[in-house]
């Protein structure tokens, strides 16, 4: 005898919850969407993406650029791993307050914003360049100014990416901005050697990544942002900024993680300044020094991470 929603099966008997879990299909697994590449097929994503990968390799060939213009001054040593630290300094003094103008402002107009400055600081730099000899003080100020940029930008694109791919993609996603990163630090330095030593020297490496600003701040241009939602009226500048100080503090992931990049600075300038000693210590021929610089700016970066 059967009853309703249930039956014996070698004697045992099988209730509906048992009919239930045998007989369910097993999950189908979305094709495409768990792969490493699925985000590249979002249209918005893929060509941001692909902006602020040249971006930042432009960044990087900057900081040669800047290096090699100090491997003959008077310490030089010290001064070229100044270059790293005015590069990563205002990352990590300046990120809370990024974080607070991306939560604030509109990040679609706020990332053209930082486009446009970073265009106006490399042109100028690359000029002032041009035209005579850059103190070494003033070449530091400038690049401080363009980590300064880069502590704006890098919170507002983190806080786009959920926007252009689905949630299921997200850790994919989040992948591909690391092997930005990477890829940046493996091509910016072979680039930026060689212009120096062949295509017109720093000038140019300082122009062109003026230049490398362009093709994101086209692509964020033709990129249609769906309209926020607006919850209530715009926190205060430093009350958010207490607040977010107040969360760091009482978070211990996020302190972990601060000390983390507190401690990847630390190694960065430290194997940027081995390299440069052993760099500027020995004689080499112009074309050389410069390759030697850009691959010594590879390997701290490279060991740092």
């Amino acid at each position: 005898m059967e009853s309703r929603g249930g039956g014996m099966t070698h004697g045992r008997l099988v209730t509906a919850s048992d009919a239930a879990t045998t007989e369910a299909p097993p999950p189908v697994p979305v094709v495409g969407e768990s792969s490493a590449w699925a985000p590249l097929r979002q249209r918005a994503f893929r060509w941001l993406w692909l902006g602020v990968a040249i971006s930042s390799i432009g960044t990087v060939m900057q900081t040669v650029g800047a290096q090699w213009l100090l491997v003959d001054a008077p310490n030089a040593a010290a001064l070229v791993a100044l270059v790293q630290a005015a590069n990563t300094l205002p990352v990590m003094l300046l990120a809370l307050a990024g974080g607070v103008l991306a939560d604030s402002f509109d990040r679609r107009w706020l990332l053209l914003t930082v486009q446009s400055y970073f265009l106006i600081v490399g042109v100028l730099l690359a000029v002032l360049t041009a035209a005579g000899p850059m103190p070494a003080a003033l070449l530091l100020a400038f690049t401080f100014a363009l980590g300064a940029g880069i502590a704006v930008q890098q919170p507002a694109w983190g806080s786009i990416i959920p926007e252009l791919v689905p949630r299921k993609q997200l850790r994919a996603a989040s992948r591909l901005d690391l092997v930005n990163v990477n890829l940046s630090r493996a091509v910016g330095p072979a680039l930026a050697g060689l212009v120096i030593a062949h295509l017109g020297g720093v000038p140019v490496v300082f122009a062109l990544n003026a230049l490398s600003v362009v093709f994101l701040a086209i692509a964020l241009l033709f990129w249609r942002r769906p309209s926020p939602r607006v919850e209530g009226p715009r926190e205060r500048f430093v009350e958010a900024l207490r607040a977010g100080g107040r969360y760091v503090l009482h978070e211990p992931l996020v302190r972990r993680l601060m000390l983390r990049a507190i401690l990847f600075a630390a190694a960065t300038m430290a194997v940027t300044l081995a390299v440069a000693s052993a760099t500027v210590r020995r004689p080499r021929p112009h074309d050389g020094q410069s390759r030697s610089l850009a691959a010594g700016t590879t390997v701290s970066s490279c060991s740092a991470s």
